[in-house]
């Protein structure tokens, strides 16, 4: 069984100025069904841009939780959360965090340095900002508070091109953790 409820009204995917996005999904899977495990997973976020002139912050919240009903200890990886890549505990790579419960804040500052013309040959808007996240994915029997979640910050420049966002980062994270980014096209 499975619901969702999206609201999206944001101006731009990738670069949003104004507008909102929330996003409230339930499943609920159960071997009497035909299910592999009995099990229910809640997921929520949100995205709020705030703009003034040509500087942008854009907030993001995402949590979720697994509920595990039957003797299994774990479920496969497809019904777990992941954190990990770009903007999603951004000094980790891809698939690091991985848990039945997962939360994640993060603070983008965007500023636009050029309406047009990414470095004087394409008609894009040129971008530079950084982003402040916490966050983690635990199993059951962890508990997380703030002061347990792990925290990462990114510097990048971005651009819009007719392939989709152009991105080159550099994030770090307070426990060590570095990752480069030259990152193009959509995200998913």
């Amino acid at each position: 069984m499975y619901a969702s409820i999206l609201v999206d009204n944001l101006d731009n995917f990738n670069f949003p100025s104004k507008g909102i996005k929330s996003n409230l999904k339930w499943k609920k899977e159960m071997k009497n069904l035909g299910g592999d495990y009995d099990h229910e997973k809640i997921y929520f976020d949100i995205k709020k841009p705030l703009t003034l002139y040509n500087n942008n912050i854009t907030t993001y919240v995402k949590a979720g939780t697994t509920y595990n009903n039957s003797n299994e200890d774990s479920l496969i990886l497809s019904d777990k959360f992941t954190l990990g890549g770009l903007f999603n505990m951004s000094a980790y790579k891809p698939y690091t965090l991985i848990g039945n419960h997962m939360f994640l804040a993060l603070a983008k500052y965007r500023y636009r340095i050029k309406d047009g013309g990414f470095f004087g040959s394409l008609n894009t808007p040129l971008y530079a900002g950084f982003t402040l996240e916490a966050g983690d994915a635990w199993s059951d029997g962890e508990y997380r508070n703030f002061q347990d979640l792990k925290k990462s910050v990114s510097i990048y420049v971005a651009a819009e091109t007719f392939l989709g966002p152009l991105y080159l980062a550099h994030a770090s994270s307070e426990d060590g953790e570095n990752s480069f980014y030259i990152y193009l096209g959509e995200s998913f």
